[in-house]
């Protein structure tokens, strides 16, 4: 499939990201970095056979010395378990969101979770971090807007203590683009799918602000 937009680093999709994935040869990817969507159509079963599916293409992509990072809610992670038992469990990071969404009948939701997980026993190359986190999703500029947006901090976080320069970085369901833009600053090689247009027009324009801004840089440099 031709790419929506592509750097010299990156590469992004616009389609589905289950059949974009099985395009990829297997275990090309250092990070597969995944912030699931909450649902698909379909409903719960629905649901449930997507988290299977792309599960099992994650792990086939992943290198010998890859890592699988997830963002989700507690239920959904609960059901994304089961296919995951295979891998290496090395973390998992609460991320604690400034509102509370009450399900009927339930305890308030005011967190999501970030599981870490490898292909091998491996650590992390990170200093002393705590495993909870306050943050804001969402992103805003210009006009544009993605509610779920993950912070630029959390995917250089991730980023940094995953991969090393010229690694290859997947993020399946890449929204606004976040994990692409620092991908491109870090100097990572990057692969993003993302299903709607609109989500995919906004990651190029902001991939496009990374390039001008080391543009300008060097000019400046040069000078």
């Amino acid at each position: 499939m031709k790419p929506y937009f592509e750097t010299q680093l990156g590469k992004l999709y616009c389609g589905d990201a289950l059949e974009l994935v099985k395009e990829l040869p297997n275990r090309s990817v250092k990070l597969v970095f995944a912030d699931y969507p909450f649902k698909v159509p379909g409903g719960r079963e629905k649901y449930i056979g997507f988290l299977k599916a792309t599960a099992e293409e994650f792990k086939r992509v992943l290198t010998e010395d890859g890592w699988l990072v997830v963002i989700n809610n507690p239920t959904n992670l609960f059901h994304l378990a089961p296919y995951l038992q295979d891998l290496e469990f090395r973390n998992e990071v609460v991320l604690v969101r400034p509102h509370v969404f009450y399900p009927p009948g339930m305890f308030g939701f005011k967190h999501n979770a970030m599981w870490i997980l490898s292909k091998k026993k491996q650590k992390l190359n990170i200093g002393k971090v705590a495993d909870v986190m306050e943050y804001q999703n969402g992103y805003r500029a210009e006009g544009a807007w993605h509610p779920e947006a993950i912070p630029e901090w959390l995917a250089r976080l991730v980023i940094e203590a995953t991969t090393e320069e010229d690694d290859i970085v997947l993020d399946p369901f890449a929204g606004s683009g976040t994990v692409l833009v620092v991908a491109e600053k870090l100097g990572r090689r990057w692969i993003g799918i993302e299903i709607k247009e609109e989500y995919c027009k906004l990651a190029k324009d902001r991939v496009l602000m990374v390039l001008r801004e080391k543009k300008n840089s060097l000019e400046r440099w040069l000078k």
